[in-house]
């Protein structure tokens, strides 16, 4: 156990967090302003740290406390080893259809999944086009596509 105060431990936690020694001897006001603003960082960082598990922890990723050293994200597994997240994932979509479903009703419920689709596969049509004019302009100008361009064509549309 420290004989240390609790600003005191604050104080030399500050500059151990950075790897610098603190100094021996500080200015009262330096002294304080450092503790002020050392609490005031664990204030903000415990509130950041318990918001962001409440929106992680049920997608199924723990967050490490910011204020530990080499703090990351941690992905929850299931004893079986499949990752939390895939799972709960699919069961919050799930629900979030079947509370729109009652609702809103079925539009409401399946349009954002079918409008995606639909744009997904434009968008895919699309490129497929614009590739498919790329080369016959390439053609008929008689100019050479460079060696990207063509392993791009070749790639895209077998």
């Amino acid at each position: 156990m420290s004989n240390l105060n609790w600003h005191e431990q604050l104080f030399n936690s500050s500059y151990r967090i950075f790897g610098v020694e603190p100094p021996m001897r500080a200015e009262p006001v330096s002294y304080w302003a450092t503790v002020g603003f050392a609490g005031l960082y664990l204030v903000f960082a415990g509130i950041f740290y318990v918001l962001l598990n409440i929106g992680s922890l049920p997608l199924g990723v723990y967050c490490e406390p910011i204020w530990k050293p080499r703090a990351r994200f941690v992905r929850l597994r299931f004893p079986f080893g499949m990752p939390a997240i895939a799972v709960m994932g699919t069961i919050y979509g799930i629900i979030v259809i079947i509370h729109a479903w009652q609702r809103f009703g079925l539009w409401h419920a399946l349009g954002p999944l079918v409008v995606e689709a639909g744009l997904l596969i434009a968008a895919f049509g699309g490129l497929m086009v614009l590739n498919h004019m790329r080369r016959q302009a390439s053609r008929m100008t008689g100019t050479k596509m460079t060696a990207a361009d063509e392993s791009d064509a070749q790639h895209a549309n077998p």
